[in-house]
């Protein structure tokens, strides 16, 4: 039986080992179950287990511009996901040195070899593009304390409106002074 498990994780249910009258053990190989989003792969053993189709993480930001800091948290978290949603965040109130298209292009040329990765943009709150992009996990990179508490908050707003979980990444040490904010300060003075 099958206790306590949501989309996004992966569960494991042993079977009996005896079956019940009029019942025959599952026969071996994949089988795809689309309404509820998840594969079962059968063994010829004892377990069947029940895996999600697809784990998917979402790197969100402005990235405004995307910098070292956040290339380093994305390779990093590719051994941890089958794909990578990087969201480019649109924010009206907010006045960008690069627009979203730029953003967006930039990013997409950076990982246009790498086929776990996609890019896009997105204006509405994280929790529905999650949803939209069935992500289970959004990742976020932490530099220092202040990082920790500002992204402590958002990942339990984030999993009381959405379900979703947030994995936080520290930051390379040599690479914890670099932000975006930086990166457009020093640009703007040559």
């Amino acid at each position: 039986m099958l206790s306590g498990c949501r989309r996004q994780t992966v569960c494991i249910r042993k079977s009996r080992p005896q079956h019940q009258a009029g019942t025959a053990p599952a026969s071996p190989g994949r089988q795809e179950d689309p309404a509820s989003g998840f594969s079962r792969t059968v063994d010829a053993g004892e377990t069947n287990s029940i895996q999600p189709l697809m784990r998917t993480g979402i790197f969100v930001g402005s990235f405004d511009p995307f910098t070292i800091g956040h290339d380093a948290i994305v390779r990093r978290s590719l051994p941890l996901f089958d794909r990578i949603v990087i969201g480019v965040g649109i924010n009206g109130r907010k006045q960008y040195m690069l627009n979203t298209e730029e953003r967006t292009e930039r990013i997409a040329r950076l990982y246009a070899g790498n086929p776990k990765v996609e890019v896009k943009a997105y204006s509405d709150l994280t929790v529905d593009f999650a949803r939209r992009e069935r992500a289970g996990y959004i990742i976020k990179g932490v530099r220092s304390m202040k990082d920790f508490e500002y992204e402590r908050e958002q990942a339990d707003i984030n999993r009381r409106l959405g379900g979703i979980e947030t994995i936080l990444l520290y930051a390379d040490p040599q690479l914890e002074s670099i932000s975006s904010s930086m990166v457009r300060e020093l640009r703007h003075f040559g």
